[in-house]
């Protein structure tokens, strides 16, 4: 007898900028996410807000991507990017719901985001990861994504 569990029909859906609200609450998760992993600065992540970290899209001159991940007409994960003038491409968030990781989706949203980035004409490509949560690194060395430089900033 087969034990297997069938895999979820997942769709993928790019959102327009003017629905950048849609993702708050997947955000939220990543940042309590954040809070309760961060070694040094999880008072950070439990005063920072999602206008906050939004502040950056407000930038009509940043290119950027949203890009949502259904099933069963539930957003389950996101991908967020984005490109500046000078060609800096970052991926700036991406998140799956914990009981859809390990399926591929998070594969798959961040292929299609580092694909856009090309398309685009990306001339590098960044992202950072929060330390206390170096477990996703091996996720993103199958990108390429290696560290470069340890940034380091005064607890206050």
């Amino acid at each position: 007898m087969d034990n297997a569990v069938a895999k979820p029909k997942v769709q993928y859906k790019v959102l327009p900028r003017a629905e950048l609200r849609r993702i708050e609450p997947l955000w939220e998760k990543l940042n309590d996410h954040h809070l309760k992993n961060s070694t040094h600065f999880s008072d950070y992540y439990g005063l920072f807000s999602f206008k906050q970290r939004m502040e950056k899209f407000q930038d009509p001159q940043l290119k950027m991507r949203i890009e949502v991940a259904i099933i069963d007409s539930k957003t389950i994960g996101y991908s967020l990017s984005s490109i500046t003038k000078r060609a800096e491409a970052v991926l700036d968030s991406i998140f799956i719901e914990r009981p859809y990781r390990r399926l591929g989706i998070g594969t798959n949203l961040a292929k299609r985001a580092f694909a856009w980035m090309d398309e685009e004409g990306a001339l590098s490509k960044s992202l950072s990861v929060v330390y206390g949560n170096e477990e996703v690194l091996p996720f993103y060395r199958k990108f390429n994504f290696y560290p470069i430089r340890t940034e380091l900033n005064q607890k206050r």
